[in-house]
């Protein structure tokens, strides 16, 4: 009875767990819209802010890849 009820529990604060790390990391799709769309709008941003500068002149972070770039967001 007792392996029994600590199993449970066990099992319990796993499933809980994975269900926060779920809702955590994917977010509803309204707001996964929204991300998306704030995305989209900083790259035409930076994208006008690449064609205003000369060629020669390069952005304060130019040694960061993409990926480091957005996985901060």
């Amino acid at each position: 009875m007792t392996l029994a009820f600590f199993s449970g529990m066990v099992l319990a604060v796993i499933v809980s767990a994975w269900i926060l790390y779920r809702r955590a990391n994917r977010p509803p799709p309204h707001v996964q819209l929204l991300m998306e769309m704030d995305e989209e709008a900083e790259r035409s941003s930076k994208a006008v802010l690449r064609a205003t500068h000369s060629p020669w002149q390069r952005e304060a972070d130019w040694w960061k890849s993409e990926d480091d770039q957005s996985a901060k967001l």
